[in-house]
């Protein structure tokens, strides 16, 4: 985006949207406005547990490209050397490789919960699709989004764990680098397509569960 027309100001609005992304999923995991009345149920605890720590993967994952991008260094991108920064920083602290560690498994979950959802739950549960003949279809575009999503993610967190297993920071990578790790192996053009292919379709799932979604103000109380 950066080198397109309007580059600049494409990828700041992408930035605003992003961030209110994760604002809203802080928002989920503090009020869970749509389940007031058994938040405090252990189940409804771990989903907006699962809210806060999607919250910190995309801020992390986002914030620091955007400041370097928008801020820091208008001509040149992040060229995926943020997350070599943060792990750096965070391992010459007191327990920082265990922590990176613990933050790789956690991301690798977050990625298997994805594909669990994508195998067992519907990826469009919660959208409303009784008005629309594309309930066949964004199913199996909810389907194979949390699929793409849980490839992406779980690379990440294997990545991470490898870093902190061998103290070595540049071993860390972000979703550009979970890309490329894929496209180096046999048939990976193929794997990088399907997993493209995924990703588009997941922000196409998103697009229809903010036309379709509700929150369900009967359990808001």
């Amino acid at each position: 985006l950066g080198h397109a027309p309007w580059g600049h100001a494409m990828f700041a609005v992408l930035a605003a949207g992003l961030a209110m992304f994760v604002l809203w999923q802080a928002v989920l995991a503090v009020l869970d406005p749509g389940h007031r009345g058994d938040r405090r149920q252990v189940k409804r605890v771990l989903v907006r547990l699962g809210c806060l720590f999607n919250a910190a993967v995309h801020a992390a994952l986002v914030g620091t490209a955007a400041w370097r991008l928008l801020i820091l260094d208008r001509s040149a991108g992040n060229n995926g050397q943020s997350q070599v920064y943060w792990t750096t920083v965070v391992m010459r602290s007191p327990l920082g490789r265990w922590l990176i560690a613990a933050i790789g498994v956690g991301i690798a979950v977050f990625g298997l919960f994805q594909l669990y959802d994508a195998a067992v739950r519907r990826p469009t549960d919660r959208i409303d699709l009784a008005f629309t003949k594309l309930r066949g279809a964004l199913i199996a575009l909810g389907m194979l989004g949390f699929v793409a999503r849980g490839v992406v993610f779980t690379i990440i967190g294997g990545f991470l764990v490898d870093a902190a297993w061998w103290r070595n920071a540049h071993h860390s990578i972000g979703i550009a680098g979970a890309l490329a790790a894929l496209r180096r192996q046999a048939y990976g053009p193929w794997l990088l397509g399907a997993v493209a292919v995924g990703l588009m379709a997941y922000g196409i799932v998103q697009i229809a569960r903010a036309r379709f979604g509700e929150i369900r103000a009967d359990r808001a109380t």
